[in-house]
């Protein structure tokens, strides 16, 4: 697997260093462009049934750049450029992440019903699902990030800890790409605040943590990436522009809801466009391909749509299907009595202080006052801090607008009446609340520093020694924070590896193990975890674990010998995954014996049935 990897980055580094020395992109940028870029084509392969060609085309391409820029670094034609602290620090994170989620599994249960289900579809067929394939319920899902997962399986091998470790390396380029926003790289301070940004980022994604597949961590990093992006080329229009398109084209087939955060990326995008124009760096006529930029982003979701209506007929009953007509009757204000119970559920929950996305956002605007009267009384800025503070919370409004609408209108009724995933929708605003700050705080800090010319700075380029301290020690405090709570992080995800798996789950898995071959035998799941059977955990994933759409799950077999009966003979086999005690007892009043876990044919138990 090791020598995999080394493949995978290999075939990487070509592509990256084509975008950084021919292109001139900003080294920070290059990676989540790369992987941007690279998940797109295969997006397009797949839209046309070509996909494996397309990850045997992008592999073979990237091997040629590689080969190409190692003989130019040879001939002296380009200089090799060590890897910086920053650089340095972000290796490091993946390194130990990696390390810690490629001996994970799966746990989550939206891993079983979707995420981790259309990855394996998609390894297993080479193509995406088609209205046949039943195995995959959520189709109407966009498969962006899915696709770059299923492509770093196809180079370094499939099992639930490779899928974790891909997701995690396109969410780390997203947040190294965070330090092109900033002014000066050599500054402590400034870097130190991105870095520690990262710790809150994992506070905020506490409800899921990195040991899954879901995608509402990735979400606000893929805008955010954006948006770095618009800071770094705020001067070079055509490079912005193009970064600009290719992550958000990415992030608006993510998921759906994705396409709120390419909203908010794309309005940072045509400010920084109007200021270039207002500056005259560009002219007036440049606000043409900018508002096609805008729009080509949204089109990988436009073309996901025309596919899923030339490909499926249901499109409008699928599970989280949104309904707009719904929408326009909820605004209109004609709703049911269901619809205000949801509301009056949404409204509790966002004003509990209890709720970590309650207390993130009380923490974001104390953040942003202490900084407006901070910034404004010993640097005399704080206009633009203030218009960014009330563009955050303008954010965050929409945002809980657009959840609960969501919840109106997209969810089935009992799961909208119990706020399913609202801590983890809300953590994604909070993400991208926090690191949008963030960014601009860490530039204003930079312009509040006493030296503004850049070619000026050393260590002797503060106003007193004083000051030198307090940054110092600032910087030293947010490092030492930052490296505390992701090592804390990694410890809780060792910790919920160990402690937090349901012992049926890997019974299941142990029994089962990971069946690549569809199949269409009907199953019974027998298990005494009348939690987990209720609420279809074990259903859902003994589903992703034999690959079978026809497996059901039973806890209580307190029967009468007829329905018990009846009730084998409608399966062909039968997964036991404990010595089951009201099962055991009807097996040996009927069959005279007992069973323990494993698999057996319907026909063998009933072929033991006592005349």
């Amino acid at each position: 697997m090791i020598v995999r990897f080394a493949f995978f980055v290999f075939f990487m580094v070509g592509y990256a260093d084509l975008f950084r020395n021919r292109f001139k992109m900003n080294r920070r940028l290059t990676w989540v462009f790369t992987f941007s870029a690279i998940t797109l084509v295969l997006y397009l392969a797949a839209l046309f049934n070509a996909l494996l060609p397309a990850v045997y085309g992008i592999c073979g391409l990237g091997a040629i750049l590689s080969m190409y820029q190692i003989w130019r670094y040879m001939t002296k034609k380009d200089s090799i450029r060590g890897l910086d602290f920053t650089a340095l620090a972000m290796l490091l994170y993946l390194l130990l992440f990696g390390a810690v989620l490629l001996q994970s599994s799966l746990l989550h249960f939206d891993n079983f019903t979707h995420w981790g289900s259309i990855v394996k579809f998609l390894f297993i067929n080479d193509s995406l699902p088609t209205q046949q394939d039943t195995i995959i319920d959520f189709y109407t899902y966009p498969v962006g990030s899915s696709l770059f997962i299923y492509f770093f399986t196809k180079v370094v091998g499939f099992s639930e800890g490779v899928m974790l470790v891909g997701q995690l390396v396109l969410i780390l380029s997203g947040l190294y790409a965070m330090f092109a926003a900033l002014r000066d790289e050599r500054r402590a301070l400034p870097s130190a605040m991105i870095f520690a940004t990262f710790a809150v980022f994992n506070v905020f994604n506490i409800a899921i943590r990195l040991n899954n597949l879901l995608v509402d961590f990735l979400l606000p990093v893929l805008a955010l990436a954006a948006i770095a992006g618009c800071f770094a080329y705020r001067n070079q229009f055509w490079r912005m522009s193009l970064h600009t398109l290719v992550v958000l084209g990415l992030l608006s087939i993510v998921k759906v809801s994705g396409l709120f955060f390419v909203a908010i990326a794309l309005f940072v995008y045509l400010f920084f466009v109007v200021r270039l124009i207002r500056r005259k760096i560009i002219r007036w006529w440049n606000l043409f391909p900018a508002l096609l930029t805008a729009g080509l982003s949204f089109l990988p979701y436009l073309l996901w749509q025309i596919h899923m209506s030339l490909n499926f007929t249901n499109v409008s009953k699928a599970k989280h299907a949104v309904s707009f007509s719904e929408i326009d009757q909820i605004l209109a204000g004609h709703m049911d009595d269901m619809a205000q119970e949801i509301i009056t559920h949404f409204t509790k929950e966002v004003f509990q202080f209890g709720s970590l996305a309650t207390r993130g956002i009380i923490g974001l605007n104390l953040v942003m006052l202490v900084a407006v009267i901070g910034f404004g009384l010993f640097a005399h800025r704080f206009r633009r801090l203030l218009a960014t503070w009330v563009l955050l919370d303008v954010m965050i409004v929409a945002y809980y607008v657009g959840i609960l609408l969501m919840y109106l209108t997209a969810m089935p009724t009992d799961e909208a009446l119990e706020l399913a995933g609202f801590e983890r929708y809300a953590s994604s605003m909070g993400i991208m609340a926090f690191g949008l700050m963030v960014m601009l705080l860490a530039r204003e800090t930079d312009r509040s520093l006493y030296e503004q010319t850049f070619e000026k700075r050393n260590l002797r380029s503060f106003k007193n020694l004083g000051t030198k301290r307090l940054y110092q020690y600032t910087s030293l405090a947010l490092i030492g924070f930052s490296v505390f709570m992701l090592l804390s992080e990694i410890n809780e995800i060792r910790y919920s590896n160990e402690y937090e798996r349901v012992q049926s789950l890997e019974e299941l898995r142990h029994l089962t193990g990971n069946r690549m071959t569809p199949s269409k035998t009907k199953i019974l799941l027998v298990s005494s975890d009348k939690e987990k059977i209720d609420n279809y955990y074990l259903i859902r994933a003994a589903r992703y674990y034999l690959w079978n759409v026809n497996v059901d799950g039973r806890e209580d077999f307190d029967l009468s010998d007829s329905t018990f009966l009846n009730i084998l003979k409608s399966y062909d086999e039968v997964l036991i995954l404990d010595d089951h005690y009201s099962f055991n007892a009807m097996t040996k009043k009927l069959f005279g014996k007992t069973y323990k876990p494993g698999f057996y044919k319907t026909a063998d138990l009933l072929a033991n049935l006592k005349e």
